[in-house]
């Protein structure tokens, strides 16, 4: 860390927070010695919470004509886009 940098192997949850450098600076007059403290700015540290479905969709019988909907909900950090697919394709402007 001498060498300015902070290096976590394996980041568990537990360091999420804001984290911000230091540096103190000793003058060397020997008559009257200060020290001085410079702060860099602030870095917040998220962990990502990636593609936990709270929702997902349910088979559905409709009878021909009939409205239905499927319903999605996903939790994620970061917040994801999220777009429907219909036999594998993307469904434009709602299907």
């Amino acid at each position: 860390m001498s060498n300015g940098s902070l290096w976590m192997e394996s980041v568990s949850g537990a360091e999420e927070g804001t984290y911000q450098c230091a540096v103190h600076v000793t003058t060397k007059n020997p008559d009257q010695p200060d020290t001085w403290t410079f702060l860099s700015r602030k870095s917040t540290l998220r962990l990502a919470d990636l593609a936990k479905f709270d929702l997902q969709p349910t088979d559905r019988t409709v009878a021909k004509g009939q409205p239905t909907a499927f319903h999605c909900l996903i939790n994620s950090k970061p917040t994801p886009s999220v777009i429907w697919l219909h036999n594998e394709q993307p469904i434009v402007n709602g299907g």
